[in-house]
């Protein structure tokens, strides 16, 4: 008995202390490069669904980072093109589009993509 009145008040100032002032942001939310997701999966994730979102450019930035992790998979690249292709970077879009083919890619997405840059 006496030992849980002497853990409660060390709980509630650790737990006070560790509390932060404001709400904290989203989970999904990216606050600061230190902050950033460092998995190659992650930030293909995030960049799909900035593109979907239209932010294309941050899409862009997650996908860099992706890139410079792992070169060689094909998914990033696709994710890339889209987000040229939203911004009507058709040419830089097919790039990237037939650098995920040669990295082995066989996503039908891609494929379709591809022939609607070239349409």
């Amino acid at each position: 008995m006496r030992t849980s009145l002497l853990c409660t008040p060390i709980l509630l100032v650790v737990t006070n202390c560790a509390a932060p002032a404001s709400q904290p942001p989203p989970a999904h939310a990216v606050t600061s490069t230190a902050d950033a997701p460092v998995d190659y999966g992650t930030l293909v994730k995030m960049a799909e669904a900035y593109v979907q979102k239209g932010r294309t450019e941050r899409a862009v930035e997650m996908i860099t980072r992706a890139v410079a992790l792992d070169p060689q998979r094909p998914e990033a690249y696709v994710i890339w093109g889209l987000a040229l292709a939203q911004e009507k970077r058709l040419d830089e879009s097919a790039a990237k589009y037939e650098l995920a083919l040669s990295r082995g890619s066989q996503e039908r997405e891609l494929f379709v993509e591809l022939a609607s840059v070239y349409d």
